[in-house]
C-alpha cells in the first residue's frame, strides 16, 4: 500500500511523479512501473497486479511475479525501499478486475528514477525555517 501519510503523487501525461515528504526525494514511474503503482494505489494486491501487467502486456515474461527474483517482487522491494510503500499488516485490500486501471502497452521491466537534487528544498520548512529574508532562505546554522 501507498505511504499516504509520507508520499505524495500524481500523474501527469502517463508517468507517476511520488515525492517522500521524509527523505526529500521525488520519482518517475513510467509504463510497467506505472502500472504497478497505480494498481497498488488502487488496492490491488501483489499478486494480483503481477497477474493484471500479465494480462494486460503479452510480451510480459510468465515469472514476472514469482519468487523473490520476479521482476514485481523485486520492485516492490525497491519501492519499499525508497519509502513509497509499506507493508500492511493485515493484508492487502482487494479490488475486483472491473476496478482496476487498464494495462495496455508494451511490457517493459519496472524501473524507479530516483531524483535528490532538491532534497534541501524539499525538506525546507516554510514556516519555521526561514530567516528575516523569508522563503526560501533557510535559516543559517547557529553552531
Amino acid at each position: 500500500m501507498i505511504r499516504s501519510s509520507a508520499v505524495t503523487w500524481d500523474e501527469i501525461g502517463g508517468e507517476i511523479v511520488a515525492i517522500n515528504l521524509e527523505s526529500g526525494h521525488y520519482f518517475s514511474l513510467r509504463l510497467t512501473a506505472r502500472d504497478l503503482f497505480v494498481l497498488w494505489a488502487a488496492g490491488v494486491s501483489l499478486g494480483d497486479a503481477s497477474a493484471l501487467v500479465r494480462a494486460g502486456q503479452h510480451d510480459a515474461p510468465d515469472d514476472l511475479g514469482t519468487g523473490a527474483t520476479g521482476a514485481v517482487p523485486s520492485f516492490a522491494e525497491e519501492l519499499l525501499a525508497a519509502g513509497l510503500i509499506e507493508v500492511d499488516p493485515v493484508g492487502s485490500p482487494r479490488t475486483t478486475d472491473a476496478d482496476a486501471p487498464a494495462v495496455d502497452h508494451p511490457y517493459a521491466p519496472p524501473q524507479l528514477e530516483t531524483y535528490t537534487d532538491l532534497e534541501d528544498l524539499m525538506l525546507l520548512d516554510p514556516v519555521h525555517d526561514v530567516d528575516a529574508d523569508g522563503w526560501p532562505h533557510a535559516v543559517a546554522d547557529k553552531g
